[in-house]
């Protein structure tokens, strides 16, 4: 019986035995079917930094082969960044040993050509000691590039929002793609119609990268179309890359760039429609295999390029038209003031005369009186500059010339335009009075087209009252400081005032309360104060007549 139990008892053991082989076995190949499916990334690690085995999917990912993993040269240690490591080693091992496991992070590994790869991985050791564990890795390339592509769209548009010309455009998104999609140097080529050819205008480069040569090339270089990667991307007007333009023969600048370690190369075109109207290029130190989808962003990105360019380009256009009317309409008043300038410029003339026929007598006397000349010379004197003073003024005013941003003393520009206007008032029975502030602060902007504003205002006041049979024509002219430190000019008449209808569309381009009027010259009066930063308006005054208000910043250079 003893014999018995023992026998029974070592063929149970025997049995049980068995029955736990197989059930590892059918484990192991579980886990080998998990290893071999290539689904994620999947290494065997130690704690010497060793890659005991790894599947496909893993080596794909770092690049390597399976040899390689043979000879033993593979080490986790070695794939990882230095600072990575350094956290790694001081920080997520003792978690490892301490808990057992850890939440997957996002890290980095060297490819075996030199690049990053960003992974999202997740450990777990096989015994207490954690001293061999399992790795499963989750490529995150796609990921990030995704997220790099919608990063650098996004900036670019950004600056495109914010941005008034092409020129201060250019470098700035040059500098976003660069840094969000990882190249190294930018290039944006504009066509020069003349010679048929793009020339670069603008060049980024990546401080990290010394390529003094082929930045050199680049600026030098020129491309017809299709000659090069530019010229055959302003050809076809579409995106292209090269994988490494060190092995494309029909890349100009390739030995250049074999020479200082470029290799990668895209395009795209900046489209208007159907027209290109430049290109932009990328280069990269990496060798990089064509991209689909960032092909198809940067298409997106050379129409929104394209579309701020047209944008601008009708801004300009708009902005010459303003400018030609706004110098139509300051000849046309200066025109229409031909009676009042003569008065003005008349009347320092005939003072002169009348001082010179004074001074004659008094040289005739016996003997001359010296001092009565002199006092008749020193008045012709001011006479003449007073003459001199209009002339200048008529002359600024229908002067063609480009806006300027100086330092203005409203005030004093506001007394001149009044001078010019003088007998205008006078012949139309309309007194004329100032409440000039004192102490105002000085504001910047063109003192031209601000006076052209003020005589605009000047001339309507005038023009309404001689209209009206009302006894009393008073035209005040006034300035102060609103409650937000800005200047406030106010030109405000007794006239018949304006109806609710025409102050709904006073400012309108082409609308007009004159039988003779054009409707330009408060539209244009409102867009040289927008364009100076401030508000144009118009209300009632009381107890009749209209009131114009205009109100302008004061810059912080500004204050006295």
């Amino acid at each position: 019986m003893a014999v018995l139990k023992l026998l029974a008892g070592q063929a149970a053991t025997s049995l049980e035995t068995s029955s736990l082989y197989r059930e590892l076995q059918e484990r192991e190949a579980e886990i080998r079917r998990l290893v071999d499916s290539n689904i994620v990334g999947i290494f065997i690690w130690d704690l010497e930094g060793r890659i005991l085995d790894a599947n496909d999917a893993f080596l794909q990912i770092i690049g390597y082969e399976r040899e390689d993993l043979r000879s033993g040269r593979l080490r986790w240690t070695d794939l990882t960044p230095p600072e990575i490591l350094e956290r790694e080693l001081e920080e997520l091992l003792p978690r490892i040993k301490l808990a057992g496991s850890l939440k997957p992070w996002e890290k980095e590994y060297f490819h075996k050509d030199g690049h990053r790869v960003p992974v999202l991985i997740g450990v777990a050791p096989f015994d207490d000691e954690s001293s061999r564990g399992a790795a499963f890795i989750v490529d995150l390339t796609e990921r990030k590039r995704a997220e790099q592509r919608v990063l650098a769209q996004h900036r670019t548009t950004r600056i495109l929002a914010e941005a008034a010309t092409v020129e201060e455009a250019a470098p700035k998104i040059l500098l976003a793609v660069c840094e969000c999609l990882g190249w190294d140097l930018g290039a944006w080529w504009r066509i020069d119609r003349e010679a048929d050819v793009l020339r670069c205008a603008e060049l980024w480069r990546s401080p990290s990268v010394e390529a003094a040569e082929f930045e050199a090339a680049t600026r030098a270089s020129t491309f017809p179309p299709g000659s090069g990667l530019p010229g055959r991307v302003w050809a076809s007007g579409v995106p292209a890359c090269i994988p490494d333009v060190v092995q494309d023969p029909a890349f100009i600048r390739a030995g250049v760039a074999a020479r200082e370690g470029l290799h990668a190369a895209f395009a795209f075109p900046i489209l208007l429609g159907g027209e290109v109207l430049g290109v932009i290029d990328f280069v990269s130190r990496e060798v990089r295999e064509p991209d689909e989808n960032l092909l198809d962003t940067m298409a997106t990105l050379g129409s929104q390029i394209g579309q701020f360019i047209d944008r601008k380009r009708a801004e300009n256009a708009l902005q010459v038209a303003r400018t030609e009317l706004a110098h139509v309409t300051r000849v046309t008043t200066v025109g229409e003031l031909t009676a009042s300038i003569a008065h003005e410029v008349r009347q320092p003339i005939a003072a002169s005369v009348t001082s010179a026929q004074t001074a004659l007598r008094w040289l005739d006397a016996q003997p001359p009186e010296l001092g009565e000349v002199r006092e008749a010379l020193s008045r012709i004197v001011r006479a003449g500059k007073r003459a001199g003073d209009v002339i200048g003024r008529i002359r600024a005013l229908v002067t063609k010339a480009p806006p300027r941003n100086d330092l203005v003393e409203i005030n004093a520009a506001i007394r001149e335009v009044i001078e010019l206007t003088r007998g205008e008032a006078v012949e139309n029975g309309v007194t004329v009075r100032t409440e000039l502030a004192e102490g105002l602060p000085l504001t910047r902007g063109d003192r031209v087209q601000l006076q052209q504003v003020v005589l605009n205002l000047i001339i309507n006041g005038i023009e309404a009252m001689a209209a009206a049979s009302e006894a009393s024509r008073d035209l005040l002219i006034s300035t102060s400081r609103d409650g937000t430190g800005a200047v406030l000019v106010a030109v405000a008449d007794t006239g018949p005032g304006l109806t609710a209808e025409a102050l709904k569309h006073l400012f309108a381009a082409f609308y007009t309360t004159k039988p003779g009027g054009l409707g330009l010259g408060l539209s244009i009066c409102r867009s040289i104060i927008e364009a100076h930063e401030g508000r144009l308006w118009a209300s009632a005054n009381d107890p009749h007549g209209a009131r114009f208000e205009l109100s302008l910043p004061v810059r912080p250079d500004g204050d006295r």
